[in-house]
């Protein structure tokens, strides 16, 4: 194992932390940027706790993050893996999904043994709510260590953050993850700061002005077709609708059909039966059925739900309505099977069955995977998640919403800095806003 040696701040936040632990503090915070050194900290806080008899759990607010925390766990030098769950997973016993998809949790249990140090990574994503479930469901004797960047996007719930970020009891500053000196570093630090984007690239950080959709499509579909993992990250739904759109037209996948053996999804929502989870990417291994022959047996032909569904889409013809059974890999589950339908890839299942009983909309969350394509992705989804190439889109919307106040103008700076620190190797900006 090799030696690792610390920086200032880091020593004094390990010693907090561990010492925090000791003395019994039930709930610890270690704040700092990405590339910090945060994952060192916790890694070497776990031997001393150990050392100490004190066992440590993990956990991460949402499934995506939790994969992640497992793949960097993975490559821990001479460690062997340790267990990885949801918030709540380990929180609740019982969970149930409601017409219009949203999942409700219930039955609330102990959250970790007693005795035991949990840690949450990503905190940045845990809202007021269930910090003050967790809270109330940590036994005597436990400690809670909230560990993540306040820079980020905050909780997407609008509730405010449950982790006490503004006043934590271990910061860092200084940044590890790439080498001194490298752009990106600079970069994300002075606009975690409230500095601008660079006008002009310097490598591998590249800034392309005056491009269009079309023009970032034909770039991410080279970087694909080269055997590169990149991410393309936009601000509006439109835009990643429009680009998910443009890159399956480039690559010919349009006139096989909706999806394609090797195509990138998206999970939207998650599903606890099928075992995927919200912000999942995941890869079609294969296809059982061709689209228009396979349909969900509880609306055969000439059933009140098929009538009502044929009625609905119109000039889009029921064949949407096709049900495709497709195997699959991700993060979570190295392959597993799930139902989609081609007609509602990328749509909001409550717009689309609202006509319909709210037993056919709740049969449908429950037995289908909701997913869209998983080409480009908002800022807002990418948290939690890393690639070794993101771009940037900047749009006019973006511009539009950054002049319409200083609250504003803050989300958006967050929504840039969570985006360039999606990347470990390199980033690209693509500017398509119109200029007169």
């Amino acid at each position: 194992m090799s030696v690792i040696t610390l920086s200032p701040d880091q020593e004094i936040a390990l010693d907090t932390l561990f010492r925090g632990v000791m003395q019994g503090k039930r709930k610890l915070v270690l704040t700092g940027p990405a590339g910090s050194g945060k994952s060192t900290i916790v890694d070497m806080l776990e031997d001393r706790l150990m050392e100490a008899s004190r066992p440590v759990a993990y956990m991460a607010p949402t499934g995506k993050a939790a994969n992640r925390l497992r793949e960097i766990m993975s490559l821990r030098e001479g460690r062997s893996p340790r267990p990885v769950a949801t918030v709540h997973s380990r929180l609740y016993r019982g969970v149930s999904q409601k017409d219009d998809g949203g999942v409700v949790f219930y039955n609330p249990v102990q959250i970790c043994m007693g005795g035991e140090v949990l840690i949450c990574d990503e905190s940045s994503m845990v809202d007021t709510v269930l910090d003050r479930a967790i809270e109330d469901n940590l036994p005597p004797g436990s400690n809670l260590i909230y560990v993540g960047d306040r820079e980020q996007l905050p909780p997407v719930s609008g509730k405010g953050w449950g982790p006490a970020f503004d006043n934590p009891d271990a910061v860092l500053t200084e940044i590890h993850r790439q080498s001194k000196g490298n752009p990106i570093l600079r970069i994300s630090a002075a606009v975690r700061q409230g500095g601008k984007l660079p006008e002009q690239s310097v490598e591998p950080f590249y800034v392309r002005r005056r491009g269009s959709l079309s023009d970032v499509a034909a770039w991410a579909v080279e970087q694909m077709e080269a055997g590169i993992d990149v991410a393309v990250i936009c601000f509006t739904n439109k835009s990643v609708a429009g680009l998910n759109r443009l890159i399956r037209m480039m690559m010919g996948y349009r006139e096989l059909g909706p999806v394609v053996v090797g195509e990138k999804l998206l999970c939207r929502h998650n599903n606890k039966d099928l075992g995927w989870m919200n912000g999942e990417a995941l890869t079609v291994l294969g296809i059982e059925g061709t689209f228009g022959e396979m349909w969900n047996g509880r609306y055969p032909p000439g059933s009140v739900a098929r009538k009502h569904a044929e009625q609905w889409y119109g000039d889009v013809g029921p064949e949407q309505m096709a049900s495709l059974r497709l195997r699959l890999s991700g993060a979570g589950l190295d392959h597993g099977k799930a139902w989609i339908q081609p007609g509602l890839i990328g749509t909001k299942y409550g717009d689309h069955f609202y006509p319909f009983s709210k037993q056919l909309r709740a049969l449908t969350y429950k037995h289908y995977l909701h997913v869209d394509y998983g080409y480009a992705i908002t800022y807002h989804r990418s948290q939690g998640s890393q690639w070794p190439l993101v771009a940037l889109v900047l749009d006019d919307t973006m511009e539009w919403r950054a002049k319409q106040g200083a609250q504003n103008a803050e989300t958006i700076r967050r929504m840039v800095y969570t985006g360039i620190t999606r990347t470990r190797d390199k980033a690209w900006v693509w500017d398509t806003r119109r200029r007169g």
